[in-house]
């Protein structure tokens, strides 16, 4: 496998997310308003942190509980980030989809809205611009770490799986990464996406790959043409996964597989650790129908979801005749590789290859396999 550069390249191109911002509607005294929320609520929880953090070390320093004072204090702040943690996304949800699409600069410029909205809202021109940022993201040396963990994570699958010499459909490429790595795994692959720009990258890189321009919610493909499904990162930047799931279910023959992979409504982060209740909370929600307060939902394209929680998979994938075979997540702790990185200056491939064995640890562990910062479903269709 090729090394892959690994840094937190960010593009901070604040004329575009302004542009971005006034297109779902977002005000620039709405946005100004949710920053000063999510600087208040970042401040909390680093006081939730040390909090926390000072409990415990009281608590090994007496060898028992806290007395009551710093007991009812760690409390209060807690009680008090987590309903600021509460408003930030119930009361600002417009500014926090905003906030969603900023974070998500980080790995370049990932749109996450759908492409009606996209074709909509954009000129040609400024589309044309996106997609060169794009393709200028990915062909340069450093890349996010979620990629390279993808791609490790995506290997070891398809070997798991046997997919080698399958008919593949590899569904919304983007530039086609992963359309490469199963042509190279002896596979039959068809790449769609509705942009051709990265259709015609791909064709660049790989002149014998077979490129087709269309939407995932119609494929012009014929019924029963695929025996493997690739589906990375594509439900949530439509308005309607169960739409999509069916075309995967229409084009899959009998007995079938798809790898579905997309953002996770439930991750437990570093950041929910440092708050009980918000850690509680989160893991409760794997068990309990809890609704989350992160639910990006209700300004984009008529309300739709930017991340899911498990349960939601399950129900989208009944809803399109497919079944779980296997589900678990990816990409632990997000914001302690961020840290590791600006401490140690990690750069380079074989830390995500070391980490890669971690996680596949982690994913062998109940509940804890779930609470990655990206969903890992295999999905399989009945065979007749």
């Amino acid at each position: 496998m090729a090394r892959v550069d690994i840094r937190y390249d960010r593009i901070d191109d604040e004329g575009y997310l302004r542009a971005l911002g006034a297109s779902l509607g977002i005000g620039a005294r709405e946005q100004e308003r949710y920053a000063g929320i999510r600087r208040l609520s970042k401040a909390l929880r680093l006081a939730s942190a040390i909090a926390l953090l000072g409990l415990v070390g009281l608590a090994g320093v007496t060898g028992g509980l806290p007395g009551a004072g710093p007991l009812m204090g760690a409390v209060a702040v807690f009680i008090v980030d987590y309903a600021v943690y509460r408003y930030r996304a119930q009361h600002s949800r417009r500014a926090f989809v905003h906030h969603l699409l900023l974070h998500k600069q980080a790995g370049g410029i990932e749109r996450k809205f759908s492409a009606e909205v996209y074709d909509r809202d954009f000129s040609e021109d400024e589309r044309r611009g996106l997609l060169r940022a794009d393709e200028a993201f990915f062909e340069r040396p450093g890349v996010p770490l979620n990629f390279p963990l993808r791609v490790r994570l995506v290997s070891h699958l398809i070997s798991r799986l046997h997919v080698a010499g399958r008919r593949l459909l590899d569904v919304g490429v983007l530039f086609g990464y992963f359309s490469e790595l199963y042509l190279n795994t002896g596979n039959r692959v068809v790449s769609l996406d509705i942009y051709t720009s990265g259709l015609q990258a791909l064709r660049r890189r790989r002149p014998d790959s077979a490129c087709v321009a269309g939407n995932a919610r119609a494929m012009p493909l014929r019924s029963g043409a695929f025996d493997f499904v690739s589906c990375l990162e594509v439900v949530e930047h439509v308005a309607d996964p169960v739409e999509v799931l069916r075309e995967v279910a229409r084009v899959l023959a009998p007995g079938g597989r798809c790898l579905l992979t997309t953002d996770n409504l439930q991750e437990v982060s570093l950041s929910c650790l440092c708050n009980p209740l918000v850690a509680v909370e989160r893991v409760a929600s794997f068990f309990l129908d809890i609704p989350l307060p992160l639910a990006a939902t209700g300004s984009i394209a008529g309300g739709y979801s930017t991340a899911f929680t498990r349960r939601d998979i399950e129900a989208f994938s009944r809803a399109a005749g497919l079944r779980v075979g296997w589900c678990a997540s990816y990409f632990f702790l997000l914001e302690a590789h961020v840290l590791i990185e600006r401490l140690f200056g990690v750069t380079r491939g074989p830390y995500a290859t070391r980490w890669t064995r971690v996680e596949h640890v982690l994913r062998a562990i109940p509940v804890v396999r779930w609470f990655g910062h990206h969903w890992v479903f295999v999905l399989e269709k009945r065979a007749e």
